[in-house]
């Protein structure tokens, strides 16, 4: 669903609003634009260009913007100073922004992921599965920006594999089976039994179809 929302995969139906205006033709550079920010799951192959320094990783997305830009010319020292504030907040370890990323650690990759969506004003992060393939300590820090933005306003969209995780970062939940809401969960019915019946009762009546068809 946040693929499409990109336009990373089509849409078969439904629209796609930004603060009540429609947008028809969704493309991430569009979409970032507006203020909707894509963090994809497959780090190395979507979101990041490992053998380029991560200061470039992280203001590829930001270019057209006038600290780092003017009159189409790189300001290199403002890009510089940009760039190596945002990755100190998140603690990038070690903070050098001129090492190729291909040098970080996972969890350290993903905080240079997440320092792009930092470089732009944003309302609405897109999160797919953001903690996969990182230590425990750096999941910690990355649940922690995640709160952070979200109190200073910003909404984020959290698809996730991992249960706990969803359990305790959502303030709403919504239980999706074959591409279909099949439950929204708010308050304390965001619980393992609750979503755990919803998903199993989904499961369970395509069983049931699936018996129907071959018996006719």
């Amino acid at each position: 669903m946040i693929r499409a929302i990109v336009g990373l995969e089509p849409i078969e139906s439904g629209l796609i609003r930004v603060r009540g205006t429609a947008v028809t033709a969704p493309t991430p550079a569009a979409m970032m634009k507006q203020g909707v920010c894509y963090f994809p799951s497959d780090r190395v192959a979507e979101g990041l260009a490992l053998a380029r320094p991560v200061r470039e990783n992280v203001s590829m997305a930001a270019l057209d913007l006038p600290g780092f830009s003017h009159h189409r010319i790189l300001q290199r020292r403002s890009e510089r100073r940009i760039v190596q504030g945002i990755v100190e907040k998140l603690a990038l370890r070690p903070p050098l922004i001129e090492r190729t990323v291909a040098s970080f650690s996972g969890g350290n990759r993903q905080k240079i992921l997440l320092a792009r969506g930092l470089t732009r004003e944003i309302s609405v992060y897109l999160f797919d599965e953001p903690t996969v393939g990182v230590d425990v300590g750096a999941k910690i820090e990355i649940y922690e920006l995640m709160k952070a933005l979200v109190a200073s306003g910003v909404a984020i969209v959290l698809v996730s594999s991992d249960l706990p995780e969803v359990l305790n970062l959502s303030h709403r939940l919504y239980v999706m089976h074959r591409s279909r809401m099949a439950a929204e969960l708010t308050g304390a019915d965001i619980n393992e039994p609750a979503v755990l019946s919803h998903f199993f009762r989904e499961q369970q009546a395509d069983s049931a179809v699936a018996r129907e068809l071959q018996a006719s």
